[in-house]
């Protein structure tokens, strides 16, 4: 968390005007969504829009998140306390689903364990932005068989795109 100060002037009752200082907090965290996504989160309803967003500053700099009931939870107090709006587990459940689906998500082998897909979004640097993009496909290479959906999110599955 970042402040800045901000030095105001105000007239006091009696007319001196006095200096007034106040201090803005404001966060210096931030992630980059790509121009390539917008169609992909024009597919996205109100829970799965939110909770794509929540988990956008959730992720760490590799763009990896680990579902649980408490990450779950602790969305929906967040939405339920800022935007009012309430929603049942099952509901941003299925909504961890569909950003799988649409491969906003990349779902790897372990129970668990994701990583928000780096062609659409990132907290990290350009380079190493495309750093980890290139483990992930190294990853998917020595992979014979997988339950995850690296090779859809990639865009591996292409078929003009031969690996090395």
């Amino acid at each position: 968390m970042a402040k800045i100060k901000v030095k105001r002037y105000v007239e006091g009752d009696d007319g001196i005007i006095r200096s007034h200082k106040k201090y803005v907090d404001f966060t210096n965290e931030s992630y980059t969504i790509y121009q390539n996504t917008i169609y992909k989160l024009g597919l996205l309803g109100k829970c799965e829009y939110l909770l794509y967003h929540f988990l956008g500053e959730k992720m760490n700099k590799s763009n990896t998140i680990y579902h649980s009931k408490k990450l779950r939870a602790e969305f929906i107090e967040l939405i339920s306390r800022i935007c009012r709006i309430n929603f049942k587990d099952s509901t941003v459940k299925k909504a961890f689903q569909k950003l799988v689906a649409v491969d906003l998500i990349i779902k790897y082998d372990n129970r668990g364990d994701f990583t928000m897909n780096p062609r659409h979004i990132s907290k990290s640097t350009e380079k190493d932005r495309e750093k980890l993009i290139q483990e992930l496909v190294d990853t998917f290479e020595k992979k014979t068989t997988s339950k995850s959906n690296y090779r859809k999110a990639l865009g591996l599955d292409n078929p003009y795109i031969k690996l090395k």
